[in-house]
């Protein structure tokens, strides 16, 4: 055995081995404290392709708003939502 041997690995290559453990998944009530915080958050069951923020803009009250390829309108959860428990928190920049 040899001892101080560093082996490392491509981020591609960690994040397909250990992405059930990169991201802590949660229910909506878990991702509506995250979005109250000025975060975003996302489903997984959604493949990154939608991002669900709080929106403020001058003169009206906040709303949550879903960013979906680009393009932003607000957002109402669904009961499919609401009940869903794989949601996670949007981190920029984040990756390995």
């Amino acid at each position: 055995m040899k001892r101080g041997l560093l082996h490392v690995v491509s981020g591609a290559e960690f994040h397909g081995r250990f992405m059930e453990y990169a991201e802590q998944t949660m229910d909506f009530g878990g991702a509506l404290n995250l979005l109250k915080q000025g975060k975003k958050v996302t489903m997984k069951g959604w493949g990154g392709s939608a991002v669900v923020e709080v929106v403020a803009l001058d003169g009206i009250q906040q709303f949550l708003a879903i960013n979906s390829n680009g393009v932003m309108k607000a957002f109402s959860p669904g009961f499919d939502s609401l009940l869903a428990e794989d949601w996670v928190e949007v981190v920029q920049g984040a990756g390995f």
